[in-house]
This record gives structure tokens, C-alpha cells and sequence, in this order.
């Protein structure tokens, strides 16, 4: 059986009877893949393309300290679906902190969180790669927060 998919977030996929014919060496501490005595290297963990990724759809200035939502443009193939916004390792904590989250996405757009949590205020520009969007397939399970009870007050 053969299953076409259109849109992957990896450049390829291969069997273990690929990489045992082909002397394949997987090098998790430098996190490449080599191909043919170092022919074809490359990255285990692949670079977030852009249909992958939510972008600003504005300019937003975001106060020091402070959360704020963020209105990102998405990839038209999510329209309608929910998915998962993750992270960029290239800027997670650099800059700002965004974090992990389902959103919906409707109109090309969707809603992104970030936490400025330097001293001084932080300029994200339109355009500006906020975080990869994921299918909601790559999550194996999911449990509601439950906020504990209140602690009691004192009157």
C-alpha cells in the first residue's frame, strides 16, 4: 500500500535496509546524518520551511514583562483546522519566549502567545517567524489543565 501525502515537514524518510546498504552514519551528538562517507549530510531534525511557519501579520510592540497575543499569519492547506503552534529553536528565548499552543486557524490567520520577559520592550516586525505549525497527528496524548481549589482567604 502507498500513501501520497502532500504537505511533510521532512525532506525525506528512509528504511533501515536504505541505510544499512548505503553506510549510513547517524551522529546524534553533532545531530547530521551522513550518507556515503559524509556525500550527503544532513540535519536529523529538519529547518522549519516557510509553509510551515506562523509569521507576524502586524508589527507589534510588546511592553518588558509582559504576555501578549499575537495575530500571525498561517499557511492556507490549515484553513479550518486546529493545530499546534511550537517553538522555534532559533528564537525561543533570544528574544521573546512563545509557547506551545492549539490554535485555530480561519482566514489565513491565527493567534499566537509570547512572553517578553526582558527588561525593555520588544518590537516583533510583520513577517517576523514566530513559530512552526504542526498537525494535531504528532500528538500521542492530551489531558485538560484543572486548576487546583483556590487556597482559603482570610477575612
Amino acid at each position: 500500500m502507498v500513501r501520497v501525502v502532500r504537505y511533510l515537514s521532512h525532506d525525506f524518510i528512509m528504511g533501515s535496509d536504505f541505510l544499512q546498504n548505503n553506510v549510513v552514519v547517524i551522529d546524534y551528538n553533532l545531530g547530521v546524518i551522513s550518507i556515503a562517507e559524509d556525500l550527503v549530510p544532513a540535519p536529523l531534525q529538519p529547518t522549519f520551511k516557510q509553509r510551515n511557519l506562523a509569521t507576524s501579520a502586524v508589527s507589534v510592540c510588546v511592553p518588558a514583562y509582559t504576555e501578549a497575543l499575537v495575530k500571525v499569519n498561517t499557511p492556507y492547506y490549515y484553513e479550518g483546522r486546529t493545530v499546534l503552534l511550537e517553538p522555534l529553536p532559533g528564537l525561543q528565548f533570544r528574544t521573546i519566549a512563545t509557547a506551545r499552543s492549539f490554535s485555530h486557524c480561519g482566514d489565513g490567520m491565527s493567534v499566537c502567545r509570547v512572553f517578553n520577559y526582558n527588561p525593555f520592550s520588544v518590537v516583533l516586525r510583520k513577517g517576523m517567524h514566530l513559530a512552526a505549525i504542526q498537525s494535531l497527528d504528532t500528538i500521542a496524548s492530551c489531558t485538560p489543565y484543572i486548576s487546583s481549589a483556590e487556597p482559603n482567604t482570610v477575612n
